[in-house]
This record gives structure tokens, sequence and C-alpha cells, in this order.
């Protein structure tokens, strides 16, 4: 009979006299990354393609060599459109780059402290951090959320660079972190974090004990 593999967890924990900091490398989606990385070179295409437009427009309403930009499109409404365009377009091929970056080399850092948790999520080139205060930070948990596509924040969870499967309350709110995790390693995490600070894990009602 030949059994399954056990998982390992993904997860590395490092700890100090005063802090213990835990990297979760991103969960890797192959369709996401072979889908980004082949439309990031058709946006790369139209990008140059478009700058090269309205760059031969600027000049020429300059140098009064070339057709100004409100001949080469069909009036200014036309350069106007190509601007705007460029602008949406620029602002969609940073998000994809960002989001290929972070399926392909991202991962998650959470430091926690005397007096702070701090969460970060990097990739080569960009970096995200949020910190909070340790002594506000409690009930961390499994998170039972639903993600809808049809919301912001449920979108963005299905690309990779949000949400998570680990919760916890600050204040007000709900703050979720460890996407690149599934709930069994979640599990190992929160028990981990309580040997240091016990006080933050809620003890019950979310599995884990």
């Amino acid at each position: 009979m030949a059994f399954e593999e056990v998982g390992e967890k993904r997860y590395q924990l490092e700890e100090t006299s005063n802090k213990i900091v835990i990297s979760i490398p991103s969960q890797k989606n192959w369709f996401i990354i072979l889908f980004l990385g082949f439309w990031l070179i058709g946006w790369a295409v139209g990008e140059v393609s478009v700058i090269g437009i309205l760059s031969a427009g600027i000049f020429g309403l300059f140098s009064n060599s070339l057709p100004g930009i409100t001949e080469s499109v069909p009036g200014a409404f036309g350069g106007v459109f190509l601007i705007a365009w460029l602008g949406g377009w620029t602002v969609g091929g940073a998000f994809a780059i960002y989001t290929w970056l972070w399926q392909v080399k991202g991962f998650e850092r959470i430091s926690i402290s005397f007096d702070a948790f701090v969460i970060e999520k990097l990739t080569p080139i960009w970096r995200r951090k949020k910190e909070y205060h340790l002594k506000d930070v409690v009930s961390l948990r499994i998170s039972n959320s639903s993600p809808s596509m049809f919301t912001m924040s449920g979108s963005m969870e299905f690309w990779g660079i949000s949400g998570g499967r680990l919760a916890f309350d600050y204040g007000a709110k709900t703050v979720q972190f460890g996407s690149g995790i599934d709930e069994a390693e979640a599990k190992f995490l929160i028990k981990d974090i309580e040997k240091k600070h016990p006080k933050i894990v809620e003890m019950n009602d979310h599995g884990v004990n």
C-alpha cells in the first residue's frame, strides 16, 4: 500500500530573546504565473506603442515639423483618450507586475516583539509593511471568512496578494494574513506563536487547542 506523503510545514520560524520572525513563501499558482507572464508581453507592446504615438504627437506640437497629436488621431478627443487609456493601462500593468513577482518570488514576514506585531509582504522590488500595537492584538485564530470575487478584498485574495488563513482582532476590525499557508499549517503556526505570546491566541471556538 502506497501512502501519501505527510505534508511538511512551508513556513520558517526564527526566535531570539525578544522577537519571533516567521517567513511564509507565497503559494504558487501556476495558472496565474503563466497567464500574467504572457499578458505582460502584450502589455509591454501596447505600452511602448502608445507612448511612441503620444511622443510623436507632442514632439510635433513643439517642433512644427510633424503633425500635432490632435492631427495624429481623430481630433483632440483622440489625444485625450490615448492619455487616459495609457494611464489606466500603466496602472493595470503595475498591478500585474506586482502580482506576478509576488507569485514567483514573494513572501510574507511576520515579526512579533514585546510591543509590536508587524506584517510585511515582500517582492524583489516592492515591500508593503503594516505595524500593530501588540497590546491591541487579540483572538489570533484560523480565519473562517469566505472571500467573494465581487468585492475588492475578495478579488485581491484570488490573486494571492491579500487575505490569508490567519486572523486577529484589532479594535473594531479584523486583520488577515498568512496567504501562503493552508489550514493545517495555520494551526501549527498558531501553536508556535502561542508558546511565546499566549495572551493573543484565542483558545476556543476555532479548533485551536
